[in-house]
C-alpha cells in the first residue's frame, strides 16, 4: 500500500515539508518500481532517494545548528544510522534486486520516515519556530 501524505507529517517548515512530501513520493515510486516486469527503474530511483536522503538530512542538520537546537547531536545519529542502513541495503539490491528486497526496503523507509518525522522532526519543527533567527 502507497504512502499517502496528509497533514500530520508536517512540521511547520516548509523547505523540510516539503523535502519530506519528496521522500515518500521517492518511497512510492520504489514500490512501484518493484511491480514492474523489469526492475531497471529501480537502480535510478534507489540512487536518487539515497542522494535526496543525503541532501534532505545536510539542509535539516543545517537548520538544527541555526537555531540552536538542544537536540542536535542526538538527532544528527539518528541520521547517520539510518544512511548506514540504507547504504547496507541499496548494496543488497543492487547486487540483488528482487521485488521482495525492493518491497522489504519500501517498507523499512516509509516505516522509518514515519516514525522519525512524528517524534525527532516534530520536536526540530517546534524548536525553531519557537527560536527564530534575526
Amino acid at each position: 500500500m502507497l504512502f499517502k501524505w496528509d497533514e500530520t507529517y508536517e512540521i511547520g517548515i516548509i523547505e523540510i515539508d516539503n523535502q519530506h512530501m519528496e521522500l515518500f513520493e521517492t518511497a512510492n515510486k520504489l514500490f512501484n518500481s518493484s511491480k514492474e516486469e523489469t526492475l531497471e527503474n529501480a537502480k535510478e530511483v534507489l540512487d536518487f532517494l539515497f542522494k535526496y536522503v543525503v541532501n534532505h538530512f545536510y539542509i535539516e542538520e543545517s537548520y538544527q545548528l541555526e537555531h540552536n537546537y538542544p537536540k542536535y547531536d542526538e538527532h544528527k545519529k539518528l541520521h547517520l544510522n539510518f544512511k548506514k542502513e540504507l547504504e547496507e541495503m541499496k548494496a543488497k539490491i543492487e547486487a540483488n534486486p528482487s521485488p521482495e528486497n525492493l518491497e522489504f526496503l519500501y517498507n523499512f523507509v516509509v516505516s522509518w520516515l514515519k516514525e522519525h518525522i512524528l517524534k525527532a522532526d516534530k520536536q526540530v519543527g517546534i524548536h525553531i519556530l519557537n527560536n527564530p533567527c534575526y
